[in-house]
């Protein structure tokens, strides 16, 4: 009972699938034509799921919103901060705005996965579309690189194996609590092992 978004095709060999705005009503889907040849209909049908989680749950304006405060607080508040006191401030608050970023994705794979009953859907399309990263994944300094990294993403083996080990009986109260639960746990663990 969602009500369908503009979508607009993107005619590029790389498959991917986002979305954007500040509610379901005024989002935009994209998807790209790499992503129809790459996966099937199921699995097209996971990785829009996970979209729709984030226009559901309002995850543009959010992002949008942390990131503006950040902005915000570097420029008119901390400005007189002097250099590398400036510098780190920065690179720590970037960081920390793309790791909570995280917990967001993190959440939207376990919506889609319990809106659709099936998580092996996702598992297998986020395989498929990243098999490259999940090769280098093996290495531990690639992981965590991944885990601090400017990129919204977890790392593709945390979240493929999440997928692969989720009961699909048992639904968490909060899947953003369960996510930011489980993303800090396997990034301790990634530095810890």
């Amino acid at each position: 009972n969602i009500e369908i978004p503009r979508t607009v095709i993107a005619n590029t060999l790389i498959p991917n699938a986002a979305i954007t705005g500040p509610s379901i009503k005024n989002s935009i889907l994209l998807v790209t034509s790499g992503l129809a040849l790459t996966l099937d209909s199921n699995e097209i049908k996971a990785v829009i799921g996970h979209e729709f989680s984030h226009a559901v749950n309002k995850d543009p304006l959010i992002l949008f919103i942390f990131s503006s405060i950040e902005y915000l607080t570097r420029v008119y508040i901390l400005w007189m901060l002097k250099w590398p006191l400036d510098l780190i401030y920065f690179i720590f608050s970037i960081t920390a705005l793309f790791f909570t970023a995280k917990f967001l994705e993190a959440r939207a794979d376990l919506e889609s996965a319990y809106r659709l009953k099936n998580n092996r859907e996702l598992s297998n399309a986020l395989i498929k579309i990243g098999f490259h990263r999940i090769f280098y994944e093996r290495f531990k300094s690639y992981r965590f690189q991944r885990w601090i990294g400017w990129d919204p993403h977890p790392p593709l083996y945390f979240r493929v194996l999440r997928l692969e080990k989720l009961d699909l009986n048992w639904k968490p109260k909060s899947l953003l609590l369960h996510s930011a639960k489980d993303c800090i746990s396997n990034f301790i663990s990634t530095i810890i092992t």
